[in-house]
């Protein structure tokens, strides 16, 4: 048995049965690796950053070699933290060490060889350096791939390509403003006493800690803004941004999208609802006999989405069925199969129609 606990992100990538998951997943793959992230919580971040490199440098398949090559390490040395550039020889060996090793690893998940090598090994080149502006940094990120960028007080800022972050060399004690131009993912340290609040486009976005994207580069100025992670309230950028009167709240799974050409928010459900309960496991969803509304109250708390429905009429319903490892919608699709019915998102809520079961 492997010691995946001791795995870094080169670990995963360079194995065959984690990179035969990733990109073509089986109901027993999902399940032992489900499994392997609840028993190892620590290192599920890990996993999920080496998941993320395997899926997405996928796409490069099908570059010339030494283009997805020059693109996949420039994406390595690019997620290696400020914080861990070499300041010092052996700092330096391990850096280079590191970003190496994981590039091979690349290499092989994309079936290159080191043929056609080109890299520039310079940190100058990964993005522009800080630009001091008055008392404001400003961040761009000029390369092909995500740029990670501390904020003063702990934030991260992980910046699309073509985009573009404003803030103060320190934040003021009340707020914490920074201006997005383009794309990006924030994850926010919680201060409730200093809320966080992202300037883009039309809107602002405030939050206390939390993790969200932030997208601007849409078309006729659209701008969309996806929760991951606690609470945000949307505002458009004339308004009050501490205001609920004039903010959309969202919650994880929600997002909003804000159209100056109509100068409306619309507030959906995400295309994939994720799990957001923490206390909620994929082998939860194990039924056996179980009353209909009570596993419409499991989706719904596991998900954190309202489910609407008729708990009368379907009070004789239940369900015996094994629902893991499936998405949230995989997953009403086979409850309102089993009884009957149908589903449909309005808003932020499901609606289930339903007629009611024989007793």
């Amino acid at each position: 048995m492997k010691s995946y606990e001791t795995y870094e992100i080169a670990d995963f990538l360079l194995d065959n049965e984690f990179v035969a998951w990733v990109k073509h997943p089986t109901r027993e793959s999902d399940s032992f690796w489900q499994q392997w992230q609840l028993m190892h919580p620590t290192r599920a971040v890990v996993l999920q950053e080496a998941r993320y490199w395997v899926a997405n440098l996928a796409v490069n398949e099908q570059l010339p070699a030494d283009q997805a090559v020059r693109l996949a390490v420039a994406r390595v040395q690019a997620q290696l933290s400020e914080d861990h550039l070499p300041f010092s020889n052996s700092a330096s060996r391990h850096w280079l060490v590191s970003a190496w090793r994981i590039a091979a690893a690349i290499l092989v998940v994309l079936g290159i060889g080191w043929y056609g090598l080109s890299v520039n090994r310079s940190t100058s080149d990964l993005a522009a350096l800080p630009e001091k502006t008055n008392d404001s940094l400003s961040r761009e990120n000029r390369t092909e791939r995500p740029l990670s960028v501390k904020l003063p007080d702990g934030s991260r800022v992980v910046l699309a390509p073509n985009s573009r972050v404003l803030f103060p060399a320190q934040f003021g004690r009340q707020v914490r403003d920074v201006k997005l131009t383009g794309d990006a993912f924030f994850e926010v340290v919680r201060q409730p006493l200093r809320p966080f609040i992202v300037h883009a486009g039309d809107v602002n976005v405030k939050v206390l800690g939390t993790s969200f994207d932030v997208r601007t580069s849409g078309r006729n100025g659209e701008v969309n803004v996806v929760v991951k992670t606690g609470k945000v309230a949307v505002s458009k950028a004339t308004g009050v941004p501490s205001s609920d009167q004039t903010a959309v709240l969202l919650i994880p799974n929600q997002q909003v999208t804000f159209s100056a050409q109509d100068n409306v928010f619309r507030k959906t459900l995400v295309e994939a609802p994720v799990l957001v309960n923490q206390k909620s496991q994929e082998t939860d969803f194990v039924f056996e006999e179980t009353p209909i509304a009570d596993v419409f109250d499991k989706l719904q708390t596991a998900y954190g989405i309202q489910i609407d429905f008729d708990r009368e009429k379907l009070k004789h319903c239940t369900l015996t069925a094994r629902l893991t490892n499936e998405s949230m919608y995989k997953k009403l699709n086979l409850v309102c199969q089993a009884i009957g019915g149908t589903h449909e998102t309005v808003g932020t809520t499901i609606v289930i129609h339903a007629e009611s079961c024989n007793q």
